[in-house]
């Protein structure tokens, strides 16, 4: 029996409502701390991590017990698991002017030492305000983006790690909820507003590219229907001969919806990726996970799954499985890289949620779930509207002619 909550979700949203405030006694503050120490050492997959968490523990005591309100809990606390660098870890609950989630909206990485934009994500602030895929950021909020970059990085790493760096270049470009942010790029400055007021996606839209290419767009497996609208999506296409799903800017959610629509794609029972979970000081033995084929018929034709770097958790998860099965092709960008299934635990004095990696996921052929890249890469500093679907229409196209 686990005695850990465990889901391949990601909670998409930093901004989540406050609990009620609850400000624990200095010895509580400790215990809290300890707890939350605790909860990550015994659980957290640490291979191939340079933090050094023993550190850790006695590093924020000081900051923890001098925290005489909620907010400067929450600021510590959030401090304590910025040190893991990884964006799948991080509190349930957050101020406005903490720290957006890595990455907000804007993917960059070190090249040969510059800062250059791999990915602005559609519909954001960074987008509306110019910036563009391609781009040298040079400054952030006046601050040399090396650092700003600095500033936000791990302060106990037992050696330098470029996972780290890349973690905080993305967090100093994302800024904190609660204001907007100056970027110098190419010898411009660009004025970049507080996020707009995000307004829902449907969860499942769909559309015909040409008339033997459907379109399925997926924009997150968190909510059981997304089952059902997948179906309907599909049955009303089903004369396509080729499928195209995007499941891009998807934040994940559920295996348990996400295995359901796998299952319209295959026709035998499958394995499609191998899990992982902490026994004692290291992990333990992997197991098989597998999907069964469902639905009163059989999508047969080519499947590509169109990804980009804000495809996360269970979106990666979807990728991966259909790669696995070797099931269609994926194409865009590297994904968000949260290779692993999550632990939630709730403080016991302050009542502050937390979530962890926990249980890493593997390919079949091994490969962490981290390590996955589409088959076709698309640099998005080419010029088109939308480079990534008019390459997935491109592959469906060429399969077809291949049959």
């Amino acid at each position: 029996m686990r005695t850990i909550v465990l889901a391949l979700v990601l909670a998409a949203c930093g901004a989540a409502a406050h609990p009620q405030a609850v400000v624990p006694t200095p010895e509580q503050r400790l215990a809290d701390l300890d707890e939350l120490w605790r909860f990550v050492d015994e659980t957290y997959p640490f291979e191939g991590k340079a933090v050094d968490w023993s550190a850790v523990r006695t590093a924020y005591r000081d900051q923890v017990a001098a925290a005489t309100d909620r907010h400067a809990l929450v600021r510590a606390f959030e401090d304590m698991l910025d040190e893991l660098y990884d964006a799948h870890s991080h509190l349930g609950t957050n101020y406005d002017d903490s720290w957006q989630l890595v990455a907000h909206d804007i993917w960059a990485e070190w090249r040969e030492g510059r800062a250059v934009i791999l990915e602005v994500r559609r519909g954001s602030a960074a987008s509306a305000a110019g910036l563009r895929a391609g781009m040298t950021i040079e400054q952030i909020d006046g601050q040399s983006v090396g650092a700003a970059a600095a500033a936000r990085a791990p302060r106990h790493l037992r050696e330098p790690d470029p996972e780290a760096d890349g973690w905080a270049l993305l967090s100093a470009l994302g800024g904190r909820h609660d204001r907007g942010r100056a970027i110098v790029a190419d010898g411009v400055s660009y004025t970049l507003a507080k996020d707009p007021d995000g307004q829902d996606e449907p969860l499942v839209t769909s559309r015909r590219l040409d008339a033997d290419i459907a379109y399925i767009r997926i924009a997150g497996f968190w909510d059981e229907r997304v089952v059902a609208q997948f179906d309907a999506a599909l049955e009303a296409l089903r004369s396509a001969r080729a499928l195209v799903i995007d499941v891009r800017d998807n934040p994940g959610g559920d295996t348990a919806n996400a295995r359901p629509i796998l299952g319209r794609l295959i026709a035998v029972r499958g394995q499609y990726a191998w899990m992982s979970r902490r026994d004692g000081a290291g992990m333990g033995a992997r197991w098989p996970e597998f999907v069964d084929p469902r639905g009163p018929w059989i999508f047969r034709g080519p499947v590509v799954v169109l990804v980009n770097h804000w495809s996360e958790s269970m979106a990666e998860g979807f990728a991966l499985a259909v790669d696995s099965l070797h099931r269609g092709v994926l194409i865009g960008t590297r994904m968000a890289g949260l290779g692993a299934g999550i632990a939630r635990r709730e403080l016991g004095h302050s009542k502050i949620p937390v979530q962890v990696s926990a249980e890493p996921v593997f390919h079949v052929d091994g490969r962490s779930r981290n390590e996955l890249r589409p088959g076709v890469v698309v640099d998005l500093a080419t010029p088109g509207a939308d480079p990534i679907l008019e390459a997935g229409r491109a592959a469906a196209r060429a399969a077809l002619a291949a049959r």
